[in-house]
C-alpha cells in the first residue's frame, strides 16, 4: 500500500480538522514508520520535500493539514512515482 493511499485513509477515518487531525497524521506517518523499520524523521524529511520541495518548513503536519489532503496525496504521489 502506497504511503498517499495511507495519508488518505487517515483523513477519511481520523478527526476532520484542526488538531485531531494533526495528532491523527503524526501517529499514522509514526506508525508507518515503525512498520517499515524506519526512523520517523525519514518519512517526515520525505514529506516535508515533497509539500514545500525543500528540507525546511514550518511543522510539516499542521502544513498537511493546511495543504489538505488532495494535494498532499498528489504531492506524495509525484514524490513516489520520481523515486
Amino acid at each position: 500500500m502506497g504511503v498517499s493511499v495511507i495519508w488518505a485513509a487517515c483523513w477519511a477515518v481520523g478527526e476532520s480538522s484542526g488538531a485531531g487531525l494533526v495528532a491523527a497524521l503524526e501517529q499514522v506517518l509514526r506508525a508507518l514508520a515503525d512498520a517499515r523499520t524506519v526512523k520517523a524523521g525519514v518519512l517526515i524529511q520525505a514529506a516535508r520535500i515533497a509539500m514545500t520541495g525543500g528540507m525546511v518548513s514550518p511543522g510539516i503536519f499542521e502544513m498537511l493539514v493546511l495543504i489538505g489532503r488532495d494535494d498532499v496525496v498528489r504531492r506524495l504521489d509525484t514524490l513516489a512515482n520520481t523515486l
